[in-house]
């Protein structure tokens, strides 16, 4: 695959960010809205790794007679500029969700999920870029909670949109640094269902890890 990109809950609500902008008159109607597509906002790693979060939208239907829906939808994504295995996007596109995660305070589900990758479509023929739906077959990584509303987040994407390349560089470069916090706190954030004895326990067991 040369990219993964997935919609998780709560993104649209973290990332803050429309293309919408509507002008209502004194009487209410008419009503003027306007819609421009917001631009991706990208981070480069390294090894020709770039991370994004992009806007997606559906509509308008044509003609608009009576009703008009135009949708916007953001997404993670994670590319290559050379092929990688499922795995290994899959690995790092959840390793920046849960970054989002920590900001938003609960861990995110997957919503959808697209690719893409280079194919021939006859043995001899060119490489051609060919868009993939997946549809995944494992189990849940995140239960199904209520979205958070945004004054209840850590932060969001307008808080740390000037710093947003630092913050995403500094969570992927201190990787190993981290671990021992990481799998503490994710892997009790992810399971509701443990006794609160053991969230208790393994939350103090990540701050020690976070301490040493």
């Amino acid at each position: 695959l040369t990219s993964l990109s997935m919609r998780y809950s709560n993104l649209d609500g973290w990332a803050t960010t429309s293309g919408f902008a509507v002008n209502f008159s004194p009487s209410l109607y008419p009503v003027e809205v306007r819609y421009s597509r917001p631009a991706p906002l990208q981070v480069e790693l390294a090894d020709g790794l770039t991370l994004s979060i992009t806007f997606a939208v559906s509509g308008p239907s044509i003609p608009a007679l009576s009703e008009l829906h135009i949708v916007q939808r953001a997404w993670a994504e994670v590319k290559s500029n050379q092929g990688r295995r499922y795995d290994d996007l899959l690995r790092l596109i959840t390793r920046f969700s849960d970054l989002i995660a920590l900001a938003i305070g609960q861990p995110l589900r997957p919503l959808e999920m697209e690719a893409t990758c280079e194919a021939r479509t006859e043995s001899e023929g060119p490489l051609q870029t060919v868009n993939l739906r997946l549809i995944p077959n494992r189990e849940p990584i995140a239960p199904e909670l209520p979205d958070v509303d945004i004054w209840d987040m850590l932060f969001t994407l307008s808080d740390i949109r000037d710093r947003v390349a630092e913050f995403v560089q500094t969570w992927f470069a201190k990787n190993e640094e981290i671990k021992p916090l990481y799998d503490l706190y994710f892997g009790t954030v992810r399971r509701p269902s443990m006794y609160v004895e053991h969230r208790f326990l393994n939350m103090f067991q990540a701050l020690e890890s976070y301490d040493r």
